[in-house]
């Protein structure tokens, strides 16, 4: 079985981290765009990897596309790459998305386990 992989190269890695560093959402999801398009069976492995539908995916990286900041981070995630934010007092967005959804895990196993006792 194939594996599911999107492969990025080092130039469109730098061309990303351009138009991150820029703060520019329009470029930064051409880039992407560009990275799906340029393998084969790319949106369809994007969708099988994000969990999110083709029409979903073609429409939030669509020149017109005004994706979620989730969506993008589930998008990164598949690329293998990490997207980051900071806001104005230097904590990273993404450190505190990720111990949200730590702690909801957390949480979710700690019922199961509660659950399982009774």
């Amino acid at each position: 079985m194939k594996s599911l992989e999107l492969i990025v190269s080092p130039e469109q890695l730098i061309e990303l981290n351009q138009a991150a560093q820029l703060s520019d959402i329009k470029e930064l999801i051409r880039k992407i765009r560009e990275i799906v398009k340029s393998n084969k069976f790319g949106f369809t492995v994007l969708s099988k990897k994000t969990g999110l539908s083709r029409e979903n995916l073609y429409k939030t990286l669509s020149p017109n596309g005004n994706p979620h900041l989730l969506t993008l981070f589930k998008i990164a995630k598949a690329l293998g790459l990490e997207i980051d934010a900071v806001n104005k007092y230097g904590v990273s967005i993404f450190e505190v998305v990720n111990k949200f959804y730590t702690s909801l895990n957390v949480a979710s196993e700690k019922t199961s386990k509660d659950d399982a006792v009774l």
